[in-house]
């Protein structure tokens, strides 16, 4: 489960600054959902998706999630596990 949480997280963090701003999670959860063939969801919905999450998990508020902070949001969001494992490369 580490390893993945880990390949995970580094998908996450597209800049590899070892954290994982709301922009780089708002774009791969819009790709995700997206990319599904289903019925695009508004850019609202992801926003207040990734507001939630932020207001849950980032424990230290600076914007950002870390290591830990995104695997708390992994145990409590699971959409963020499901959503990277179902997205088509």
């Amino acid at each position: 489960m580490s390893q993945r949480l880990q390949l995970c997280f580094d998908a996450y963090d597209e800049n590899g600054d070892m954290k994982i701003d709301k922009f780089e999670f708002f774009k791969i959860l819009e790709a995700t959902f997206n990319s599904q063939g289903g019925v695009p969801v508004e850019k609202e919905m992801i926003e207040k998706l990734v507001d939630n999450t932020f207001d849950e998990v980032d424990l230290d508020v600076d914007g950002c999630l870390n290591f830990e902070e995104f695997k708390k949001a992994v145990m409590t969001r699971k959409i963020i596990l499901d959503s990277f494992w179902t997205r088509k490369i």
